[in-house]
């Protein structure tokens, strides 16, 4: 008797503790656009075996450390469009591509993204541009893997705010996405790993490579010739030479273009607040140290810094003139043999002339590309 008392007793205790849905009213929707697309697929063979080959010449910067160079087509399919699909939110508000837009680089244009119910994220929204090359995500670095980043913004309360679980209710509910997981995983089986592998895949995919500076360090470096020039970047190459000799820039954010955004650096010592990268080593010496980013078509991303405290591109420039910053990794990179800042002489006609060549900068096929368009 005892027994059977107990377990009634925890039946309304079980039923309590049943998280409750952050959308009850919520109902699949299928665009046009997703119907045409179900509609000309064809199925045979079609497992998630069809190759996708990313995009770039033979001169890309990064190609030296691509350990990757083929995707899945199905995957990458899937996952753009679960990408901008605002159905991975609570309220079905926010997208991944609601803070990380195209036009902007796969970034944002204000200081904090806006989440679900007028919330806001911590940090400033990171580009989303050739993560392929990348060991750790994240402005700390937390995330060890594509798979692993995919996932947080959905779960985070500031952000999408959706528990994995009622995702994946919303998706087996849904009229098409049971076949596009199917058809890219072999399966209709719908869980968190092949989710967060999808959104990799897609995100994998992007690749940038036609920024004036791509076709600059390539001619300097001997992978091109002057003749491959593009003839409508050739009046920016004297402002490449100009801008490029002023400054020690390269000794970070060359490397980041070469190998990934797998360095970390403390350029504002000032923060005191926010560990950094000391949440992955548990080193004090990582306190404050920030992921070093790759400058592509940094102009369109700001505000800047990991907290977008940084206004402007000239309010960038004047931050690292005025040698507000230390190294941990290079300690000499950024200082003269006196030890001052290698930036603080430019001058400010220098800036004007480095705030230009940031803004002719652009990548523009990359933020135009219609296989990285919003599918839905």
């Amino acid at each position: 008797m005892k027994k059977i008392a107990a377990t009634l007793f925890l039946v309304p205790v079980l039923a309590a503790c049943k998280p409750a849905l952050r959308d009850p009213n919520w109902q699949p929707q299928v665009s046009e656009r997703m119907q045409k697309f179900f509609a000309a697929l064809r199925f045979e063979g079609f497992k998630g075996t069809t190759p996708y080959k990313l995009e770039f010449p033979d001169w890309f910067i990064g190609r030296q450390s691509l350990t990757i160079t083929e995707l899945a087509q199905e995957k990458v399919e899937l996952g753009r469009f679960l990408f901008y699909d605002r159905a991975l939110s609570a309220d079905s508000t926010v997208a991944c591509a609601s803070c990380h837009k195209q036009q902007f680089n796969f970034a944002d244009n204000v200081r904090f993204s806006p989440g679900v119910k007028g919330r806001t994220v911590k940090r400033n929204t990171m580009p989303l541009i050739n993560l392929i090359l990348d060991k750790r995500f994240f402005w700390d670095g937390r995330a060890a893997s594509l798979e692993e980043q995919a996932l947080e913004p959905i779960q985070n309360p500031n952000e999408m705010d959706l528990p994995i679980a009622e995702l994946i209710g919303r998706l087996e509910r849904h009229p098409i996405y049971p076949v596009l997981f199917e058809r890219a995983f072999g399966e209709r089986k719908i869980t968190q790993e092949r989710i967060a592998n999808a959104l990799a895949e897609f995100v994998r995919s992007i690749i940038s490579y036609s920024m004036p500076e791509d076709y600059f360090r390539a001619i300097q470096d001997g992978r091109l010739k002057m003749s491959d020039l593009p003839a409508e970047y050739r009046k920016i190459w004297p402002l490449f030479l100009e801008t490029n000799k002023n400054s020690n820039c390269g000794s970070c954010h060359q490397n980041a273009y070469l190998y990934g955004q797998n360095q970390f650096e403390n350029v504002m010592p000032e923060n005191k607040e926010d560990p950094g990268f000391f949440v992955v080593t548990k080193k004090d010496s990582d306190r404050g140290r920030f992921k070093v980013l790759a400058l592509r078509n940094i102009a369109l991303t700001g505000p800047y810094m990991h907290d977008g405290s940084v206004s402007d591109l000239r309010s960038a420039l004047t931050h690292y003139r005025a040698g507000r910053f230390v190294s941990n990794t290079q300690p000499d990179a950024y200082r003269d043999e006196y030890g001052n800042p290698k930036t603080d002489k430019l001058s400010q006609q220098t800036l004007d002339l480095y705030v230009k060549a940031y803004e002719l900068n652009i990548d523009r096929k990359v933020l135009t590309d219609p296989r990285y368009r919003d599918p839905h």
